[in-house]
């Protein structure tokens, strides 16, 4: 559902982005983006749950029982099937679709100001590539995030997420599922964070001698 809404949107801009002048279509795309800020901001409360992976409230959220408390929000999407839609699945779908409507318009500004730091700050870094397991990343990720220690704890996962696609070449498909597969780990949650303790202990023992 969410990349029907994220073609859907894609479509819309297409269809309403100016057809001529560079300077037009870079005003019309920083308008977009603006919008999706605010949608963000209407719904960070939800966005917030969902990214750090909590479930106390997914029985409100997903499920049919609680539609007196949580009734139906209406959409600009006609999506919504009456016998099993629940009050935030669609919403949820919304927020994975302007994640990827973010990174379109990102390209899209870069075509039309490939030159231009101010959209899209060229690489200055060697290229990096990630050789361990995604599910590893995806814990650092996450641990990184837990810490608050990006930008005073004001980045948000997706951000986060990115900025690591960006810097490592390598794309992280399904973040939430791999960190609800790490939560449901039998015995250790962290075993990659702790595993880079023991190589940096013994990297250090090794030095001493």
């Amino acid at each position: 559902m969410s990349y029907l809404i994220y073609f859907t949107e894609m479509r819309t801009c297409e269809l309403r982005k100016p057809k001529a002048g560079a300077s037009f279509q870079t005003r019309f795309y920083k308008k977009e983006l603006r919008k999706i800020n605010k949608f963000f901001n209407r719904n960070m409360n939800f966005v917030r749950y969902m990214e750090e992976g909590h479930t106390y409230l997914d029985h409100q959220f997903f499920t049919r029982n609680a539609q007196q408390n949580f009734p139906m929000t209406p959409m600009l999407y006609t999506y919504d099937y009456p016998d099993f839609s629940c009050s935030h699945d669609m919403l949820w779908a919304q927020v994975q679709a302007m994640y990827r409507l973010i990174h379109y318009i990102r390209d899209a500004l870069k075509t039309i100001n490939p030159n231009s730091e101010a959209v899209y700050m060229p690489q200055k870094h060697h290229v990096m590539l990630w050789s361990g397991s995604k599910t590893a990343l995806v814990e650092l990720i996450y641990a990184l995030y837990a810490s608050q220690y990006l930008n005073h704890g004001l980045s948000d996962l997706n951000i986060i997420v990115s900025s690591f696609e960006d810097f490592f070449n390598i794309k992280l498909d399904g973040v939430y599922k791999t960190y609800g597969e790490i939560k449901a780990r039998k015995g250790s949650k962290t075993k990659f964070l702790e595993e880079l303790i023991l190589k940096l202990e013994y990297k250090i023992r090794q030095d001493d001698t």
